[in-house]
């Protein structure tokens, strides 16, 4: 059989074409209708699934509870919603110290689940510690619908604390969170 330079041409366009039917048809497989694992109904907050992506994290923690957490620095909440799927409110303090809230959806929740340093109670809510220091916090809550992210950052600890001491002082500030959503 003899080709011709058309014929070859022919070939080579056909099994580009190919090919991007197989990709786009193997990418059109991933999309899915389903819904996230943790997208059941919440409280008063975020009363149905994906509303709380709409919650203003800035109202989860009172000024007071975060002065509080801060050892008395005064601190104003400052929405930091760079993704509108994870609500962020941040309270920063002097140098580093900062309280960060975060709602969001983890899409590979074994990723905090399995490498945790520790896990906390958290008003009957598993809280994986990630990092944990005399002075930083890093902790997400699994609250479902949503996971609740803790990032805490305070001055010197007071005499006497341990190193778990700023994760715990963070799940209390987890429990307000919590309870502010109604979860």
């Amino acid at each position: 059989m003899i080709v011709t330079r058309g014929g070859r041409r022919f070939v080579a366009l056909l099994g580009i074409l190919s090919s991007v039917v197989l990709l786009s048809a193997c990418s059109e497989g991933g999309r899915s209708t389903e819904q996230p694992r943790n997208s059941a109904a919440a409280g008063s907050t975020a009363g149905s699934a994906g509303s709380w992506q709409q919650t203003d994290t800035c109202t989860l923690l009172s000024d007071e509870d975060v002065r509080t957490h801060l050892r008395g620095e005064a601190v104003r909440p400052k929405p930091d919603n760079q993704r509108a799927d994870r609500p962020t409110c941040v309270w920063e303090g002097q140098a580093t110290h900062k309280v960060r809230v975060v709602l969001w959806q983890p899409p590979i929740p074994s990723v905090q689940t399995d490498t945790a340093e520790r896990v906390i109670d958290v008003a009957g809510k598993r809280g994986y510690v990630s990092v944990e220091t005399d002075l930083h916090c890093t902790m997400d809550v699994d609250a479902g619908p949503a996971w609740i992210q803790l990032d805490t950052s305070a001055p010197l600890p007071e005499s006497g604390d341990t190193e778990a001491a700023e994760c715990d002082r963070a799940a209390g500030l987890g429990k307000k969170a919590l309870t502010q959503l109604g979860w």
